[in-house]
């Protein structure tokens, strides 16, 4: 018995913990929010629940993530979460400075061109809106990703201020760093 117990507790020091992000972000019950490379929904149920009087717009490319996040909202009876596929490269679907808050985890290192993304992201939050980018650290003893695909803490800070994010703190998530930012 005391093994599945320690199995379990390893993987979840190695998850991103969604409550401790939570904390960190300047959300409110009534934001909107973009959940933009979503996945599985690992942070958007709790964004939604948080965030219940908001609508959250959860965006993946992968749409077997998008089929099963679509399943939890329903197993949650969430009504506030609308769920997107998107494109690569292309637009993103909500509208110009239609959302309170955006949220890129475990994102930037997976596209070609992550300028373009926040450019994106820029462009959907609204004035004075809130970021939340959140990547791997670029370490040999953090696990994860091989360490050749990871974005550096200093890269990631460069790209930020080049679109120009103003940088309202940073967090140490512990496999995780986290970037506040303000439009």
């Amino acid at each position: 018995m005391a093994i599945p117990f320690v199995e379990n507790m390893q993987s979840s020091v190695n998850k991103l913990d969604a409550q401790r992000v939570l904390r960190h972000v300047p959300i409110m019950p009534y934001h909107d929010v973009a959940d933009i490379g979503a996945g599985d929904g690992h942070l958007t149920i709790p964004i939604a629940k948080y965030s219940y009087d908001g609508k959250i717009i959860a965006m993946d490319p992968d749409k077997v993530k998008i089929a099963s996040l679509r399943e939890s909202v329903k197993a949650a009876r969430l009504s506030n979460v609308l769920t997107r596929s998107i494109t690569a490269g292309k637009r993103l679907p909500p509208k110009k400075e239609s959302v309170d808050g955006v949220v890129l985890s475990r994102v930037l290192h997976h596209v070609d061109d992550p300028g373009h993304l926040l450019r994106e992201a820029k462009r959907i939050l609204r004035d004075g809106g809130w970021a939340a980018v959140i990547e791997l650290h670029k370490r040999a003893d953090v696990e994860g990703h091989p360490l050749e695909e990871r974005l550096a803490e200093e890269d990631a800070k460069s790209m930020l201020h080049e679109e120009g994010f103003r940088l309202r703190s940073r967090y140490d998530l512990g496999r995780y760093y986290m970037f506040v930012l303000r439009k």
